[in-house]
């Protein structure tokens, strides 16, 4: 399988995809087994949403994106800098944080469109993003919380974690930020259902003058 190519896994169970995904990426189990468990809860409400994702990446290939071997090859990168990041903060996902109620969920890399069809920093952005990855079913009764729109390459998440820990896991969050201060026009954002037991759903896009790509990750938060 070449480092670019893209599966269909929506009727994978978790012992073929971790199988696959660990084969494709050479990663650890266990952020094998995250990734599924985000993908698993975003997606298992969308029913028959046919997923198309990146293995060696673990990215979700929106329907109409076309994103090349160098976008893949970063994409791979910037998903092992999240979890890495996450791994030495002790918790499982870098947008979600040390905040998430939950340690089972970890962060999907995205690639979506072309730059023209998201406007960065607002909530018709957001939208067109959830759109592109056919998630708009979420959106109903649901809340969006633009976290930054001043192209920040800090995930929101990190804003509370102490400096002690901070400069503990200083070089995975160098590499994180390394990664996404390539991209342009950054934003971050979080949706959140109505009455769906405390989870949240985030996002971090930029984009790299081909594509919007990025992360996209769960969590279980007490205050929703």
């Amino acid at each position: 399988m070449s480092s670019s190519h893209v599966v269909d896994i929506t009727a994978l169970d978790q012992k073929q995809f971790t199988s696959l995904v660990s084969k494709a990426s050479k990663s650890a189990q266990a952020d094998v087994v995250a990734v599924w468990s985000s993908l698993a809860t975003i997606y298992g409400r969308v029913g028959s949403q046919k997923i198309q994702f990146l293995p060696s990446a673990h990215a979700v290939v929106a329907p109409g994106a076309f994103p090349s071997p160098e976008t893949v090859t970063f994409l791979g990168g910037l998903t092992d800098a999240a979890h890495n990041s996450a791994t030495s903060l002790l918790c499982t996902s870098i947008l979600a944080g040390q905040g998430s109620e939950s340690d089972e969920y970890g962060d999907v890399g995205i690639v979506l469109g072309l730059p023209h069809t998201i406007e960065s920093g607002t909530e018709a952005g957001a939208e067109s993003a959830i759109n592109q990855l056919g998630l708009e079913s979420w959106l109903t009764g649901a809340e969006l919380v633009i976290l930054n729109n001043d192209g920040s390459q800090v995930p929101a998440s990190l804003k509370g974690v102490s400096t002690h820990q901070l400069q503990s896991a200083k070089a995975n969050i160098d590499n994180l930020q390394s990664h996404l201060s390539t991209l342009r026009d950054v934003f971050e954002f979080r949706l959140v259902p109505g009455g769906v037991g405390g989870l949240v759903i985030h996002f971090l896009l930029g984009h790299n003058g081909h594509n919007w790509l990025g992360l996209m990750g769960a969590s279980t938060w007490g205050d929703y």
